[in-house]
This record gives C-alpha cells, structure tokens and sequence, in this order.
C-alpha cells in the first residue's frame, strides 16, 4: 500500500500497475486519448475530525476499575462494577463526565471535590473490544476538553492474566511550573495478578521511553523529567508492563492523561494607599493591593514610606483570581539583623477581593510588606515592588474634624468654619504654630476645656 499526506482539496489520482514481464495494465477501461495503462479517477480529500485541544487548566482521571484494574471471573459474574474518578483544577460542581464503554456511554456528574462515580454493566466490559474506558468532560470555566483512559484486564478461565495501573503524576495531576523544572518526578503505579518481580514496566513520554521493575507485591516508581512531561504533545503517559511467570508470559498496558498549568498568576500591583479606592469588584481591571490604618488618632490609607500607629494595619485587594492564596510578606529590623516573616495568608473572594490582617501585632520600627500570589495548582508571583512605612505604636497622632452641617455634604470649607482638633495623647504644649495653614487663616486656637486640665494637658483644640 501507498500513502500520502495531501492538503483539503479536489485532486485527479492517475494510477498503473507494472506486472514482473513489464506489461502495464489497468483493471477499468481506458478512455480514448488516455495513456494505455493507466487508470485515471477523481478524488477529494477532506478534512478529518480534529481531535478536540486538551485542557491545560482542568485534569481528568479514572480510577482503576475492580482490584487494580483487573476484572475477576468472580468479579465479572456480579451485574455492575462501579467506576469511580476524580477532576481538578477548573470546573464547577454538576458537571457531566460521559464514560464510553463497548460502544456505550455512561453519563455522571461530579461533585464540589471532584469526585464522580457511575456503575457500568460487567458484561459491557467484558465484551469492549480494546478493555479500555475512555472518558470525557466540558468543566465550566476550563479551557479545552478534558480527556482521560484507563486500561483493566478480564481474567479468563483459571489464569488470572496481569493488569496495569498508573497513578496521577502528580497530586493533583496538573503539572506546575515547579514541577515541570524538576529534574525528575516519580511516576508509580502497580502490577497486579500473573507477574514476577523484576518484570519490568516502560513508560512512554514524549517519545522517551523510561523503564523500571516492579516489586514482590507489584508496585513500581520510575522517575521522570518534568521537561518531558511539560513537552508531551498530548499529555498522556502510557505504561506497559511484559509479565513473566509459570504460567506464561502476557503484557498488559494503563495511561494516565494530565494537564499542564505553567502560567503564574498575575503579580499584585502596589497601589499609593492614600489614592487606593476599593472599587466594585466587577470594575477591577488589575490585581492590586492597599494597606489601610484603623486605629489611634490617625486613620486611613497608607502611603508608602508613612508613619502609622496601628500594629495590626489591614491589607486590602482586589482584581485578583478567585481560590488564589495571598501570602503576605514582612521584612524588619531586629536586634540589627533583617528578619522576613510570613504575616498570614488569606483566600481570594469569588469577586476577586481579599483582607488579612497580620496573625500577630507588627513590632515598631520600619517594616517593608511584599505581597505574593498561588494559584490553585501551585504556581506562585511574588510582587518585585514593596510597600515601606514605619509603625510607631505610641506615637503622637492629630486628626481633624470638620464640625459644620457642611462637612456631612463633602461641600467645600466656609468662610468661617470651626475645626475639631484630637490628639490621641493629651499634650500640655501643643500651639498654633505647631500647625500649617495653606489657603486660609486659623485663629482662635484654644483648647476644649473638657478635654483635659492645664497641668495633665488637653486631648482636643
């Protein structure tokens, strides 16, 4: 046989045969004005179905079906065997995964952990052509169609046969940008029934082939690059196994479909904290993040490089992922040594917020905040810029208040207009000339005689 490769199209495909005597004949009749010999007939080439992309955000997987995928005489003579599977990554719960069986489809969905399980009739199994459940979702949310495979064996008569099993790569079966640097991952799995320890099992993976022995009990781990599991083109590892024992020899073969995740998430952006707004969230077109001050006489956003009296000061974000982990970072001075420390993590809200406030009081002194992100198959980024300002717990603080009808309406100031001066210590020398004044003129400065006494000083002016 003759086999091309041709684009989609209309072609004419001229053919002769030359028998050993060197006569050229053809089986149809020639037209006149035709080479003697040849046979001439219009074809078209048409575009195959292409096979759906894979998913690089969502992984599918079958457990192995009966005891380590191989299908008993006793097992097989009960109606149903249940089969059983797990999702991760991207989808939502009440998603369908269709199970294809002799021909057959068998529909479930999974629930909020992934997991999903159908009965298929034993007797569809035993008679599948090629003992091989093949799987397929639509996961809300994900990109491409996730696909997965799980070969079993059917014991036949009093020879148990061998099957073959292959656990997820990893542990949730989507490889990470961590993990497709790895030098090598360990792959494992089990044989199961007629072999022999030592027997040895070969994985194929972008077009390496990668070996190892399985144990007395069947088990086998084989190390892997993470940069041939991130360069499979169709990321699947398939596992054969050649068995040995006094019973004869047979081969068995499993396979486990993955995804692969290498994209980090967004890096955080420092907003000033003074200009920070915590917009609604459907409006938030970046991930960033503010630090906010909710106690002593002082409160409100922090820019970088103020001085704050709260030592418990809030984080606020938004425009982040959803199920992403925030790790927030503090690096300080101690004892003349730099000390970076973990301050908490929190979990980004379905609409892209997040708040954490450090697990314990920040010490005083300068502090520098770092904000980091892990998506939820692992991937980290780390903001390059940091946000810097200096906690003084007991430090002095004024706030001011304006005390007109006009301040509730945000109007702009009077001519005259009284202003509430509040320190958060009671201070025996504060004066006007501690205050600067752009745009107007204060006067009449004095401070609120219930505020204090003239020897222990006044909190309000």
């Amino acid at each position: 046989p003759y086999e091309t490769t041709q684009a989609v199209g209309n072609y004419t495909l001229k053919a002769s045969v030359v028998d050993q005597a060197g006569v050229r004949f053809t089986t149809d009749p020639v037209a006149v004005g035709d080479d003697p010999g040849t046979d001439e007939q219009a074809i078209q080439v048409v575009a195959a179905d292409a096979a759906p992309p894979a998913s690089n955000t969502t992984a599918l997987s079958i457990n192995p079906i009966a005891t380590y995928n191989l299908l008993s005489t006793s097992e097989g003579n009960t109606t149903n065997t249940t089969v059983t599977g797990q999702v991760s990554g991207v989808f939502a719960e009440g998603d369908t995964v269709t199970l294809s069986v002799n021909g057959k489809s068998f529909t479930t969905t999974v629930d909020a952990d992934g997991l999903f399980s159908v009965d298929v009739p034993n007797a569809d199994l035993k008679a599948d052509p090629d003992t091989k459940i093949e799987a397929t979702m639509v996961a809300t949310g994900a990109t491409g169609t996730p696909t997965a495979s799980q070969d079993y064996a059917v014991q036949s008569g009093s020879n148990p046969g061998v099957a073959l099993t292959l656990d997820a790569i990893t542990a949730d079966n989507i490889l990470n940008i961590a993990e497709s640097e790895a030098p090598a991952l360990g792959l494992t799995g089990t044989a199961s029934g007629n072999f022999t320890a030592g027997d040895v099992v070969t994985l194929s993976v972008n077009g390496k082939s990668f070996t190892g022995s399985v144990d007395s009990f069947g088990n086998y781990a084989i190390e892997v690059p993470g940069a041939d599991l991130l360069a499979d083109p169709d990321s699947k590892v398939e596992a054969s196994i050649a068995a040995t024992s006094s019973l004869g020899n047979a081969t068995a073969h499993a396979m486990q479909d993955y995804a692969r995740d290498t994209e980090s998430p967004e890096q955080p952006s420092l907003s000033d904290g003074r200009n920070f707004t915590f917009s609604d969230p459907e409006e938030a077109t970046e991930h960033e993040f503010g630090l906010f001050d909710d106690q002593g006489g002082v409160t409100g956003p922090v820019g970088n490089g103020d001085t704050i009296d709260d030592n418990l000061p809030e984080l606020k974000g938004q425009g982040a992922n959803p199920g992403d982990t925030i790790t927030v970072f503090d690096t300080y001075i101690l004892d003349g040594q730099p000390i970076t420390q973990i301050v908490g993590t929190t979990t980004v809200a379905e609409d892209g917020t997040w708040r954490l406030v450090p697990q314990e009081p920040l010490l005083s002194g300068d502090h520098t905040f770092n904000v980091g992100a892990t998506d939820q198959v692992g991937n980290s980024s780390v903001f390059a810029q940091s946000l810097t300002f200096t906690l003084e717990a007991n430090a002095p603080s004024v706030a001011i208040e304006r005390t007109s009808a006009a301040a509730s309406t945000g109007a702009d100031l009077t001519t005259n207009e009284t202003l509430l001066f509040t320190l958060n210590k009671a201070s025996t020398n504060f004066a006007l000339s501690d205050i600067d004044v752009t745009g107007g003129t204060l006067s009449n400065f004095a401070p609120v005689p219930t505020s204090g006494t003239a020897g222990t000083g006044y909190t309000q002016y």
